[in-house]
């Protein structure tokens, strides 16, 4: 299973989404902003994708998502689970490594 981590309603995985099921991935999509949890145990994770948003990474008081996405991303790096950013998932990822 690929975990996505959605932030905002307009940025869903799309045409990369459609790819990864066509290719008999199966995608689970958390809705950060709407405060799904993120799980505990990765051994079912096969990668994660970490999705755009206006946000910034450091407004943590405003979107208190991203503490716990912050945490979750520095156990998926040390995991060695791979990892896609796109956006802001890419400076999440610069901000946790």
């Amino acid at each position: 299973m690929i975990l996505v981590l959605k932030h905002i309603a307009i940025e869903g995985p799309g045409t990369l989404g459609a790819f990864l099921e066509k290719s008999g991935y199966r995608l689970k999509t958390l809705e950060m902003q709407q405060g799904d949890a993120i799980p505990d145990d990765l051994s079912c994770v096969e990668a994660v994708i970490c999705l755009g948003g206006p946000m910034n990474v450091y407004e943590e008081d405003k979107f208190s998502f991203l503490k716990a996405e912050d945490v979750f991303l520095k156990t998926v790096l040390t995991s060695e689970v791979p990892f896609l950013g796109i956006c802001l998932g890419s400076q999440l990822l610069a901000k946790a490594s």
